[in-house]
Order: C-alpha cells, then sequence, then structure tokens
C-alpha cells in the first residue's frame, strides 16, 4: 500500500496529466515520476492509454536522446502498438549508445528475441554473458521461455569462454535435463573448455542420473591423466592421495567432516609419499562412515590394497575398510578386520566378487561403535597405496 501522499500524487497525475507534463517541457517536472505513470499504462492500458504512453515516452525521448534507456522505453511501447520496423529502429539506437551496458545489451536480447531476429538478441545475450555472472540464470531462464535450442544457444548466445558455458551446463545439470546437458559438455570438451572440476560435477551428474558406466567413461577420460592406470590397470582413483578429493566428484575420496575426527592428506618427502590420515580426539563412541570412493565394475573378481599402519587406536572396534554394493548391500558387503593399537606399516588386501546385478561398488573407511564401557575411540590410522585390481 502507498502512502497518502503517493495515492494523491498519482491521482493527481492522472487527472492533470497534461498541464504537468508540459512543465517537462522545461525540466520541472519529476521525469521519474511521468516516466512510472506511463510505465503503468502500458501495462494496464488498453489501445487507447497505449498511445498515451507512447505519446509521454517519445517526448521523454526528445529531453534525453542521448539516454539508450529512453530509446529503449520508446521502442517497447512501439512494439506493443505492432509498429515493428520503428521498434527495431529504436531498439537498435539503444545499443549504439548503450553497448558497453550488460543492462541495455539485455533489454535489447529480450526485445529481439520475442519481436525481431532471434539470433540478433542471442548475439546480445553472448555479449552480456562476456560481461557479468549476475545475469547468467536470468538468461538461462529466458532461453527456455523463447524456446531457444541449446544448438542455437551454443552457436549465437553462449560467448565460448570457460565460465559463461560451464554455467549453462551447470544450469541445465541443476534441471535435470541430461540429453541437453550432455550437448553442452560435448560442445565444451570439443573446445577445450572443460576442467578437472566441471568433469567431476559432470560425471556426478550422471551417476546421479543412473548412467553409471557412462559417468565412469566420461570421469576417466577427462582426468587427463591425473591418475593415469585409472581404468585400465587400477579402478581406484586417487589411491595414492597425491591431490586433495576435488569437491562433488563422485569418482574422488568424498572426505566429510565428522565430529571428533580430523581427516587430512598426510604428504612427507621422499618414496612414502602421501596418506590419508584419520585422527580421533578418544571423546567419543563413534559411529564413523565419512571417508567414500564410488567405483563402476564390471562383474568378476577383484582385490582392494592398501597399506595401512596405526598409532594407538583404542577400543576393541577400530577403523575397517569395506567394500559393499552401492544399491543392495545384501548382494555385497565385505570388509577386514579392525585396524588397533599400534602398528608400523602393512599390506591389508580385500578380495571380492562383483555379480551382475551389481551397477557400482561403495568403498569406504567406517569405524562401527562398540559396546563395551571402554567405548570412546582415541588414536591415529594412516591409508596409502590403495589400488584396486581386476583378478580374472
Amino acid at each position: 500500500m502507498g502512502s497518502a501522499l503517493e495515492i494523491f500524487a498519482s491521482e493527481r497525475l492522472s487527472a492533470h496529466f497534461e498541464s504537468d507534463q508540459a512543465l517537462c517541457r522545461w525540466n520541472l517536472c519529476d521525469d521519474h515520476a511521468v516516466l512510472d505513470y506511463a510505465y503503468d499504462l502500458q501495462i494496464y492500458g488498453d489501445k487507447h492509454e497505449l498511445e498515451r504512453a507512447s505519446g509521454i515516452l517519445l517526448e521523454s525521448l526528445v529531453r534525453d536522446s542521448s539516454s539508450a534507456y529512453r530509446w529503449i522505453d520508446f521502442s517497447q511501447v512501439l512494439a506493443q502498438q505492432g509498429r515493428l520496423d520503428q521498434a527495431s529502429y529504436c531498439m537498435a539506437r539503444a545499443v549504439d549508445l548503450g553497448h558497453e551496458s550488460a543492462d541495455v545489451l539485455d533489454e535489447a536480447g529480450s526485445f529481439y528475441l520475442l519481436y525481431g531476429d532471434p539470433r540478433v538478441g542471442l548475439r546480445d545475450f553472448a555479449r552480456v554473458l562476456t560481461m557479468a555472472r549476475t545475469y547468467d540464470e536470468q538468461i538461462f531462464n529466458l532461453f527456455d521461455t523463447r524456446k531457444v535450442t541449446v544448438e542455437d544457444a551454443l552457436e549465437y548466445g553462449i560467448p565460448a569462454e570457460k565460465r559463461p558455458v560451464q554455467g549453462y551446463l551447470r544450469y541445465l545439470m541443476e534441471q535435470g535435463r541430461r540429453t541437453n546437458a550432455e550437448t553442452v559438455w560435448k560442445w565444451a570438451t570439443a573446445h577445450r573448455l572443460a576442467d578437472l572440476q566441471i568433469a567431476a560435477e559432470y560425471s556426478t551428474f550422471l551417476f546421479r542420473q543412473g548412467q553409471f558406466s557412462q559417468a565412469a567413461t566420461e570421469w576417466a577420460n577427462a582426468q587427463g591423466g591425473l591418475t593415469p592406470d585409472y581404468r585400465r590397470r587400477d579402478f581406484l582413483f586417487n589411491g595414492d592421495f597425491s591431490h586433495e578429493p576435488l569437491p562433488g566428484a563422485i569418482f574422488d575420496w568424498e572426505l566429510l567432516p565428522f565430529e571428533h575426527t580430523v581427516i587430512s592428506r598426510d604428504c612427507v618427502p621422499g618414496p612414502d609419499g602421501c596418506s590419508l590420515r584419520i585422527q580421533f580426539d578418544g571423546a567419543a563412541n563413534l559411529n564413523f562412515n565419512d571417508v567414500s570412493q564410488a567405483v563402476v565394475l564390471q562383474p568378476g573378481k577383484y582385490l582392494l590394497r592398501a597399506s595401512v599402519r596405526a598409532a594407538e587406536i583404542s577400543t576393541d572396534q577400530g577403523p575397517v575398510l569395506v567394500v559393499r554394493d552401492g544399491e543392495n548391500e545384501g548382494r555385497l558387503n565385505i570388509e577386514s578386520g579392525p585396524l588397533l593399537g599400534t602398528f608400523g606399516w602393512r599390506e591389508l588386501e580385500l578380495p571380492f566378487t562383483v555379480g551382475a546385478a551389481t551397477n557400482f561398488i561403495d568403498i569406504r573407511i567406517r569405524r562401527h561403535p562398540t559396546l563395551r564401557f571402554d567405548n570412546k575411540i582415541g588414536g591415529t590410522v594412516w591409508f596409502r597405496n590403495m589400488s584396486l585390481v581386476r583378478l580374472q
């Protein structure tokens, strides 16, 4: 609700507009109020009121013909009246004056998609996307509203730059539109605009869509030699913990924060390289389940290996290494014995068989809570040189 003064001003402007508008010619009126009145006529008015709005906006344009926004205003009211040739001329003039303004180009893009040549509008949007990321979602939504195909968006409306292309792919993934996302992904990789982070997000998206084999293949192709043997001889990614796990990567290690624990990479110079360190503070009987990686495998026999060591792991329930079916633990669910006390590096092996019904497995480091009175786990455990190989 407006104030009494705003209501009075609006009523007076409606009743005495012609006399008040005359003051504008001498720069004695509130130009914003005049424009707001014209905009209201456009939104709520009939044919007669559109004519009044057109006259008001034309006079405003005459008073300030160097303003791109006044040309935009007049262009829009002309388009509403069906005077499209004149409207297009005015919008072109607005772009000439405001070609460095993302706001102006955004208005022009919307105009041409609705009234003119859509390719011209898409090119205006491409320039906007180059200028600022704040317009991304608005523009991508408009592509949907105006039925812009993904192919046309890529050819005319999305600049061949990493940020907007990846932004468009993320938008499509958020919408769950797998076919369109696949088109953009292929285009991005062909134009070398994909990096490891977007590859992680895209392969995870495919995985969540149930496209397990495709997801694993895309990730293997995109990881660019970061783990050279991955899915050739070794099906575990980043098993040597040589790099920080990538956020959102279903096929890299997921390290979730967990109370009373510190999870980190522990790297030392020399042949020992890096390991994963999990430290328990001795304050709780933990049900720890927060280190994992998904792996897509064909049916067959496999062997999971790891080098492990421990320091002062307390209670009768230490960390264990788990392999289970990612969808149904009844198909596959095995684990190593608990790692307890203190010991130096030693090898741990876990053989298992993947059946035809298993789409993917989940490799996990966990600790089961104990029923003993002395149940609060403390100490530290390390994992390194982890690998997953096929036996037959």
